[in-house]
C-alpha cells in the first residue's frame, strides 16, 4: 500500500472566493523517525436498523443536535389518536437518555469519552436486531432504564420500519454499495492517513472506523453526522450521492483521530495567540473538520469544495480562513505545532475579535449551584441563552466531592466561563474554590449577581436566598451582549 500524504492546492482571497492550487498529489516520504510504517486507515460502511431508529427517536424527541425537520414530518403523519401515546413513549425513552442525575461518561476504545446516548448508539452501529441491541446495552443500563428503553424501542420499531425502514432500504443498500466503492475511488482512507500524520494522532491502522449511513425520508432540508470515536453517524436523504456526503464522512473521522489523542488537552493549548486568547474550542475542533474535510478532502477527491461548507456563520467563515494554513502544512508534509496553533488562533481573533467577550457565542460552561430542582428546565434554558454551547456540565451541591472534582477539572482544561449560584448562609464553602476571605466577606456585604476573578478566571456569583432567585440573577446577566468584568475592591470594602 502507498503512504500518501498530499499536497493541498486552494487558497482563498479575502472575499473568500476560491484559487485552484493542488492537493494530496505526490507519495508521502516521511522519516521513519518521524512516523515510522504508516499503514492505511480502513473505513467500514455499514447499515443498521437499531441504530437508525435511535438516531430517528433522539430527532423526535428533540434532543440537541439532532435534525430538526424530522418531527414535522412524523407528526404529520400520524393521527390524533397515537400522539398522546407517542408522547409518552418519547417522555420515557429521552428520561433513559438525558438522566437526571450524571450517568457519567463511558471511554471509546480510540480513549474518546461518550456519553450515555453516544455509548448506546455506537453499540447499536454494528448490531442486526432489537434483541442484540438490547442485549449490548445490559452492560451500561440499569435493569429499570433498560425495561424504559426496551418499551420505547418496541412501541416505535414497527412505526419506524413502517414509515422509514422497509420504504428506503433498497435505496440504502444501493448508497451503501456506492460508498464503497466511492471511498475507495477517491483515496479516503489514504486521505485519512496523511491527515493522521499531520495530527500526530495514535489511531492504530488495525481499528477500522465504522460509518453507520442512517436513512431519511424524502422531501427534508439538512442532515446531521456524528462522531462518536470510532463510530460516525452520516444521515442520508433518498438523493444523496456520495459525493453529496463524503465530505461528512471526513469530516467525522477527522474529530475521531483529534479527540485519540493522549495529550488532547495539551494539543488544544497550542492554539493560543501570542497575546494569550485561547481559541474557542468549539471553533479549534469543528474549524479543523471542516478546513480538512470540506476543504483539503473535497478538492482532492472531486477538484472543488461543497457550496456550504457549515451551517454556524462563525465557523463556516472561520474555516475558510484557516483551510489555507491547513493546505500548507499538508502541502510541506508538516505536523501540527506551537506555530500552527498560534497562527490559526490568530486568524480566528482577526475576523471575531469579541468573540470570546459575547455570551452568546460561548462554547463551554460550567455551573455550580446549592441545589438544582429541575435539571432539564433549568438546561434548556442555559440553551436558549448560549445557543452556541458545545460543552455544558452542572454539578450541585457546591461543596459535593463530584462537584469539586468536576470544577478543578474544568479549569485545568482551560474552560473560560463559570458560574456559582448559592446563598449566603453557604459561602464559607466557597473556600474550596481557591476564594479568599477577603471575597466571601465581599460576597457576603454585596449579595447579587457578582463578577470576581479566581486565579485570574472571571466567576459570576449569583447570591440570593433562594434557589429561584439565584435562577433569576443567572438568568438576568445572561440577556447581557457581554460577559461581565471581574469587580475590582480592596479588603474592607
Amino acid at each position: 500500500m502507498s503512504n500518501v500524504v498530499g499536497c493541498m492546492k486552494k487558497i482563498l482571497a479575502a472575499t473568500f472566493s476560491l484559487v485552484l492550487l493542488t492537493v494530496w498529489s505526490g507519495h508521502y516520504q516521511a522519516a521513519d523517525a518521524i512516523v515510522g510504517h504508516q499503514s492505511e486507515l480502513k473505513i467500514n460502511f455499514v447499515i443498521s436498523e437499531p441504530c437508525s431508529l435511535l438516531a430517528f427517536l433522539d430527532a423526535l424527541s428533540q434532543r440537541r443536535h439532532t435534525t430538526s425537520w424530522i418531527c414535522e414530518w412524523y407528526w404529520k403523519r400520524r393521527n390524533a389518536a397515537s400522539r398522546d401515546q407517542d408522547r409518552a413513549m418519547l417522555a420515557s425513552y429521552k428520561s433513559v437518555m438525558e438522566p437526571e442525575a450524571s450517568a457519567g461518561t463511558f471511554a471509546d476504545e480510540s480513549g474518546r469519552d461518550l456519553d450515555l446516548n453516544q455509548k448506546i448508539l455506537s453499540l447499536a452501529a454494528e448490531c442486526k436486531n432489537l434483541d442484540d441491541l438490547l442485549q449490548a446495552v445490559k452492560s451500561v443500563l440499569n435493569d429499570s432504564d433498560l425495561l424504559k428503553l426496551k418499551a420505547a424501542l418496541q412501541y416505535f420499531d414497527p412505526i419506524y420500519q413502517e414509515l422509514v425502514w422497509r420504504p428506503k432500504l433498497p435505496l440504502l443498500q444501493g448508497q451503501l454499495e456506492d460508498y464503497r466503492n466511492q471511498a475507495v475511488h477517491c483515496k479516503m482512507a489514504e486521505c485519512l492517513t496523511a491527515v493522521k500524520h499531520f495530527m500526530n494522532a495514535p489511531w492504530p491502522e488495525s481499528r477500522p472506523f465504522v460509518v453507520v449511513l442512517l436513512p431519511l425520508p424524502a422531501g427534508g432540508k439538512g442532515t446531521h453526522g456524528e462522531s462518536m470515536g470510532r463510530v460516525q453517524l452520516v444521515e442520508l436523504l433518498p438523493d444523496s450521492p456520495f459525493r453529496k456526503h463524503a465530505d461528512v464522512v471526513f469530516h467525522e473521522a477527522c474529530h475521531a483521530l483529534w479527540f485519540s489523542k493522549k495529550d488532547l488537552h495539551a494539543a488544544d493549548k497550542l492554539f493560543v495567540t501570542a497575546d494569550g486568547r485561547q481559541l474557542p474550542v468549539t471553533e479549534l475542533y469543528e474549524g479543523m473538520a471542516t478546513a480538512l474535510g470540506q476543504g483539503c478532502f473535497s478538492v482532492e477527491a472531486f477538484g472543488v469544495t461543497p457550496p456550504s461548507w457549515y451551517a454556524d456563520a462563525t465557523i463556516n467563515r472561520y474555516a475558510h480562513e484557516v483551510f489555507p494554513l491547513y493546505a500548507d502544512y499538508l502541502n510541506r508534509e508538516k505536523q501540527i505545532d506551537a506555530e500552527f496553533g498560534r497562527k490559526a488562533a490568530e486568524r480566528y481573533f482577526k475576523l471575531f475579535p469579541d468573540n470570546d467577550s459575547a455570551i452568546k457565542e460561548t462554547e463551554a460552561y460550567f455551573v455550580l449551584a446549592d441545589k438544582v430542582s429541575d435539571l432539564q428546565k433549568f438546561k434548556a434554558e442555559i440553551y436558549r441563552a448560549m445557543p452556541r454551547l458545545r460543552e455544558m456540565s452542572i454539578c450541585a451541591p457546591v461543596d459535593a466531592s463530584e462537584s469539586l472534582t468536576g470544577f478543578r477539572g474544568y479549569r485545568q482544561s482551560g474552560g473560560g466561563h463559570l458560574a456559582v449560584l448559592t446563598s449566603g448562609d453557604n459561602l464559607y464553602k466557597l473556600v474550596e474554590l481557591d476564594l479568599t476571605m477577603e471575597q466571601i466577606d465581599f460576597l457576603g456585604r454585596k449579595p447579587g449577581a457578582v463578577t470576581l476573578a479566581v486565579r485570574n478566571k472571571p466567576i459570576l456569583f449569583c447570591v440570593a436566598p433562594t434557589e429561584a432567585a439565584q435562577q433569576k440573577l443567572f438568568f438576568d446577566s445572561l440577556k447581557r451582549s457581554k460577559w461581565p468584568s471581574p469587580v475590582s475592591f480592596q479588603a474592607g470594602q
